[in-house]
């Protein structure tokens, strides 16, 4: 059983592996319990839920990102990046909506990933869903440019220069 927190972010080695370990039971509720605690964290829980990303259990990895979105720190962008190619719908999802969570800190590195990595079709349709939900806090032809492209499902040549043309426009001089 999870011990009680006295102090949030403050849980001692044995407590965290604890939790850890609680992430792959079968109880969902203990599997909750531990995230929450290990969300206390702040963080320094990325590393550990980043870890548990590449676990074989659906449930395990759906943790992990369910965490890593709920940490709603910026260290979290990559990791979740690389989850929205989970075979799992869900845990694509919930890292969707942690990059969303993110707003432009979450955006930012979505195009960068864009303009650097192979499109597979999991990124597209999740850069999709956080582009587009992000589209109204950043309205521009290049944004409606990018989700048009996103949703073809043939050529996507163009999305690494768009998501370019995008991020110039919302980081410039980078």
């Amino acid at each position: 059983m999870i011990s009680q927190i006295s102090d949030p972010g403050t849980l001692s080695k044995e407590e965290i592996q604890r939790n850890i370990e609680l992430l792959k039971s079968r109880n969902g509720l203990e599997r909750q319990k531990a995230r929450l605690a290990l969300v206390t964290l702040g963080a320094q829980a990325a590393d550990f839920f980043a870890e548990l990303t590449a676990h074989p259990q659906d449930t395990v990895r759906w943790e992990a990102v369910k965490g890593l979105g709920q940490l709603m720190d910026p260290v979290t962008a990559p990791i979740l990046i690389n989850a929205l190619d989970d075979e799992n719908t869900a845990v694509r999802w919930l890292a969707a909506e942690g990059l969303v969570k993110l707003n432009k800190k979450g955006l930012i590195p979505l195009l960068e990933a864009l303009t650097r990595q192979k499109i597979t079709i999991f990124l597209r349709e999740g850069a999709h869903h956080v582009i587009k939900s992000l589209a109204r806090k950043y309205p521009s032809e290049e944004i409606q440019k990018l989700l048009k492209s996103l949703d073809l499902t043939t050529d996507h040549s163009d999305v690494p220069i768009l998501a370019r043309d995008l991020l110039d426009i919302l980081n410039p001089g980078k």
